[in-house]
């Protein structure tokens, strides 16, 4: 009984008594910090972002289609952070008046881009956005999910505010809120919207559960009230891509990257670079551990952000990437899985560039530079598809 007064009593009188005596003062003060003081919001001059906890802001231009060219989103993991030139963001922001955002690094697995998009939920209307999956986040350890201290580092407290304020249906926020209560007691001080969502998710449980945490959910609302919030950009323009007239030569420029790929794998049958086979491949093979739909949360999250783009209306496109399947000894494990969310993404109405394949008879060497991260002819692959699906040539 001490417990409960102390845990739920004593929090919920001080916020009423706190409300009653000081309404009238709190309804005074301004909480926002002044224009000198407020974090820039500007990165609309970025080709990649590679989180957003160094830079919360950022996030502001997730979405956000800016006057000086039309922006295609691309939201993915590890194959982001190689910035060579044939990667979209640079190859197309180069040869096309269209500008590619890339966003993410190792771990960006689909519930963190899940919850980036559900924050901006409100520009997601005709929103270009182009999601890599990688094969391997459905095996093994990523299976389980978005690990909470990737999810801090793209989710600040003012997305977590603003993923609670979405507008579509109540539940695409219940999932957000459960997935974030699943590490929630992984988190070090949790903010007062980390509190928020948490608490909202306990209270689906049961009436009980709804019984005790409206008093705290109460507290944390009211101390969430004393955090100046970061500036918003809240003003979006429709996508629309000046269409040109190609000056490139994309099927010769996929030859050429073709033949330089395989020419830097020669030391090797498997269409992996020299120095990267000598220094961590060389006798070595790996294995795929596969994991039941049942147990798959990656898979879910997937099917969660696959709903969320087409409830929402986005017109979105997806690329499964591939892994090296000489390298892989069980690669056919995860066909299944991949034969699924090829599945799920076309009755959603989307269209994907699947370079993944499990039969080595099938697979094109010069796709990958290692064993699993595309080379300057992989992203030529791309490239084209991003062309052709966003109409960017005449």
């Amino acid at each position: 009984m001490k417990k409960l007064l102390i845990a739920v009593c004593l929090p919920f009188l001080l916020a009423m008594a706190v409300i009653f005596l000081f309404k009238d003062y709190l309804l005074a003060i301004d909480f926002k910090k002044s224009s000198s003081e407020v974090a820039p919001a500007d990165y609309s001059n970025r080709r990649y972002i590679h989180h957003f906890s160094d830079h919360p802001a950022a996030i502001n231009e997730l979405l956000a289609q800016h006057n000086d060219s039309a922006t295609i989103y691309l939201l993915g993991s590890s194959e982001l952070t190689s910035n060579g030139p044939f990667i979209s963001y640079n190859f197309i922001s180069d040869h096309f008046p269209v500008k590619v955002m890339g966003i993410g690094h190792e771990g960006n697995q689909c519930f963190s881009i899940y919850s980036q998009l559900l924050s901006r939920s409100h520009f997601l209307n005709n929103a270009p956005v182009v999601i890599i999956l990688s094969p391997g986040w459905f095996e093994a350890k990523p299976a389980r999910g978005t690990t909470s201290a990737v999810y801090l580092e793209y989710m600040s407290d003012a997305a977590v505010r603003e993923m609670q304020e979405t507008k579509l249906p109540e539940d695409f926020l219940t999932y957000a809120n459960q997935g974030l209560a699943d590490f929630y007691p992984e988190l070090n001080a949790p903010s007062a919207a980390y509190r928020l969502a948490h608490l909202k998710a306990r209270s689906q449980k049961s009436f009980y559960h709804r019984l005790w945490c409206a008093p705290l959910q109460s507290w944390n609302v009211l101390t969430d009230m004393f955090r100046a919030p970061l500036k918003k950009n809240n003003h979006r323009r429709e996508y629309q891509p000046d269409t040109v007239v190609c000056r490139i030569n994309i099927d010769s420029l996929l030859q050429g990257s073709k033949e330089q790929t395989l020419l830097n794998a020669t030391n090797n049958n498997m269409g992996i670079e020299n120095d990267y086979f000598q220094q961590y491949v060389g006798n070595k093979r790996g294995n795929i551990y596969p994991v039941s739909d049942r147990h798959n949360r990656e898979l879910e999250d997937c099917r969660r952000l696959i709903q969320l783009l087409k409830t929402a209306h986005a017109r979105a496109s997806f690329v499964i990437s591939p892994l090296n399947p000489y390298y892989f000894r069980n690669l056919h494990d995860l066909d299944p899985v991949v034969s699924s969310i090829e599945e799920e993404i076309h009755k959603a109405g989307f269209n994907t560039l699947n370079l993944f394949t499990s039969d080595t008879a099938k697979y094109d060497k010069a796709l990958l530079g290692d064993i699993m991260h595309m080379s300057p002819y992989g992203w030529m692959q791309v490239n084209k598809f991003i062309i052709n699906e966003y109409h960017l040539c005449k």
